[in-house]
């Protein structure tokens, strides 16, 4: 079985920020090296059965030393603790803040509204007209960020998706539906 589509991709107007959610999570910007990015990987990563390892050594490879572009990545945690609970790189230029990698705890949906805020105030101060995420394979995720604003793009000039199954008893429409994607999966950005 064959099977080619389009990557989800979400887009919105940068929000007015609100403040009370950030009585109950709290940011801090993440390190080029992060072992409490492997941590968090190991507590969620089964709620990404298909997906790139989002451990430190990946986060190191896909989001440090890039001396062109300026990542801005952060761990959220519940306030008073400190195990994170959520992960993300964002990148702002050409008028748009990008949300380029996520990595979250399906448990904390205000980790969710803590990242919402922090990529409007990125926008803000960068000036970009939208904020744009590519998030495939979690639902999750997509009906939080939904709620949020967040709203799919349709499906043309977006990068694609290919899958090829050779075992013919794998459902490939279920499958790709698993298939964790942000756009630290892709090589341009």
């Amino acid at each position: 079985a064959h099977l080619v589509q389009p990557i989800a991709a979400y887009v919105r107007k940068p929000p007015s920020p609100s403040s009370w959610h950030r009585l109950l999570y709290r940011a801090e910007p993440a390190r080029d090296w992060e072992p409490r990015l492997d941590d968090l990987w190991r507590r969620v990563c089964h709620d990404y059965p298909v997906a790139a390892v989002r451990d430190a050594k990946h986060a190191l490879y896909r989001l440090a030393g890039r001396p062109s572009i300026r990542y801005n990545r952060f761990l959220v945690f519940p306030r008073n603790t400190s195990r994170a609970v959520a992960f993300v790189a964002f990148r702002s230029d050409g008028g748009c803040c990008r949300w380029v990698d996520l990595l979250w705890d399906h448990r904390h949906t205000g980790a969710l509204r803590l990242l919402s805020y922090l990529s409007a105030k990125i926008a803000r101060q960068t000036n970009a007209e939208t904020v744009e995420m590519w998030l495939n394979g979690d639902p999750r995720g997509r009906a939080h960020l939904e709620a949020m604003g967040f709203q799919k793009v349709g499906d043309s000039g977006l990068p694609v998706m290919a899958e090829r199954a050779f075992d013919d008893d794998l459902n490939s429409e279920s499958l790709a539906r698993q298939i964790y994607v942000t756009m630290a999966d892709a090589d341009h950005v």
